[in-house]
């Protein structure tokens, strides 16, 4: 079962002609229409007598095989987004991707928020000193999970909110420096290539670098690449 935004509704891909039944957690009518070619269109409404909090809950669709699948719906009745699903749904954030569910934060970035993510590309992570990211992804919920954290804010924050020389603190408790100028918006050196993608948790803003927190001079392993304390570049010691 795949869930996906449609217009108004939520469309959903049936598999292997299979049936589906849909069931809520609160007071919504859920319609399943056959679509033809294997897919179906789903109806969802509230009861008109209903509170405005039934109007946000969970649809679970089950198949004849047995196969479950839940979407979470908002008032209006499409599926919820978060931050996650547009990395997710990304063709150029597969490592990203790899990247948050190997640090156990998946979770934590679909919650409620709001967050703003900062999100390096492929060719980002591609671009890091030969076994860095493997180096990472062998402790996820270290060093991994505090590069990931400081990407992303705690509050949503769009193009329009940023200024040249705003500082903002992460979740991983570092700042970091915006930077405007003729040759656009970065955040410490990377450069934002594409802004303001919103969701119901939040907003990602796409970046062509990866972020690294500030260390101490001591901590800096030579031949590595690390953002200096200032926040505004990176070296390569």
């Amino acid at each position: 079962l795949n869930v996906g935004e449609g217009e108004g509704d939520a469309s959903v891909a049936v598999y292997a002609n299979e049936s589906w039944t849909a069931s809520s957690d609160s007071d919504w009518f859920v319609e399943i229409q056959d679509a033809g070619s294997g897919a179906a269109d789903v109806v969802i409404s509230y009861l008109s007598n209903s509170s405005i909090d039934a109007r946000t809950g969970a649809i679970t669709f089950t198949a004849a095989s047995g196969e479950m699948a839940t979407v979470t719906v908002n008032q209006d009745g499409r599926p919820r987004t978060t931050v996650v699903d547009v990395v997710v749904n990304s063709e150029v954030h597969n490592t990203l991707e790899t990247a948050v569910i190997a640090a156990e934060l998946a979770g934590t970035l679909s919650g409620d928020g709001p967050f703003t993510v900062f999100a390096p590309t492929d060719d980002a992570f591609a671009a890091l000193p030969e076994g860095t990211l493997e180096a990472l992804l062998a402790d996820p919920t270290g060093d991994l999970a505090n590069i990931l954290l400081y990407h992303v804010l705690g509050a949503k924050v769009l193009s329009t909110d940023l200024t040249d020389g705003q500082v903002a603190t992460t979740l991983e408790g570092s700042d970091i420096t915006v930077t405007i100028n003729d040759d656009g918006v970065f955040i410490n050196g990377a450069q934002v290539t594409a802004a303001d993608i919103e969701t119901d948790n939040g907003v990602v803003h796409v970046i062509d670098a990866v972020l690294l927190p500030p260390v101490d001079c001591e901590e800096v392993v030579e031949g590595g690449t690390v953002a200096l304390e200032d926040g505004s570049t990176e070296a390569t010691i």
